[in-house]
């Protein structure tokens, strides 16, 4: 009741749940992808994963600045819009070892970006009070949706082909940020970074 009664929770979980089915099909897939379809052998495979993580780590450090100075909401819509971006470029233009490797560096930017502003948006968004039984509602809607979503990247993958990695997670993502832009156009409403009350039933608010 508490935790899903607002459609601002409601949302909420949902964004994220989908922002974690967007990256199903590359978990399980890129690797495929690289190999099957691009012909790239485990070793420059690796070399790629290796710069990516070396970029992502560096990268933590000046985006926790960023995410204080902007608020971590905003970067994390901000981070959406760039997702769904580098996998339109992944998609049409992604041919060979050096096409492949810089989407790779790409997406593994704007995944730090989102990365590093998600658990900081958890706790400017959720009720301080009740923080972890709103975590806990918020991973038991991502576990659910993650069921399906692993069930159903499979299947959509075999039947589109592994190329189709970077269209499963721009749907996700959009997906993911029309809930965000919900919760968002709530959060600017209701006071922005200033005035911002986390709304629960006992506040409930009128434009809910």
């Amino acid at each position: 009741r508490e935790c899903f009664s607002l459609s601002f929770y409601r949302w909420f979980f949902l964004a994220m749940a989908c922002n974690d089915a967007s990256t199903v099909c590359r978990t399980m897939f890129n690797l495929l992808f690289a190999r099957n379809d691009l012909g790239l052998p485990l070793a420059q495979y690796g070399d790629i994963m290796s710069v990516n993580a070396v970029i992502s780590f560096f990268l933590l450090i000046p985006m926790g600045f960023l995410v204080d100075r902007l608020h971590p909401l905003r970067t994390y819509i901000a981070g959406a819009m760039l997702v769904i971006a580098a996998n339109l470029f992944g998609f049409f233009f992604v041919r060979d070892y050096i096409t492949f490797f810089i989407v790779a560096i790409l997406i593994a930017i704007v995944y730090v970006i989102q990365n590093a502003s998600k658990l900081p948006m958890f706790v400017s968004l959720l009720p301080a009070a009740s923080y972890g039984q709103f975590s806990s509602a918020n991973a038991m809607v991502v576990s659910v949706f993650l069921i399906f979503a692993n069930f159903g990247g499979g299947v959509f993958i075999d039947f589109l082909g592994y190329r189709y990695i970077f269209i499963w997670d721009l749907l996700f993502t959009t997906l993911g940020l029309i809930a965000l832009l919900k919760v968002y156009r709530y959060w600017s409403r209701s006071g922005g970074r200033r005035g911002y009350v986390a709304p629960t039933v006992q506040n409930r608010p009128a434009v809910d």
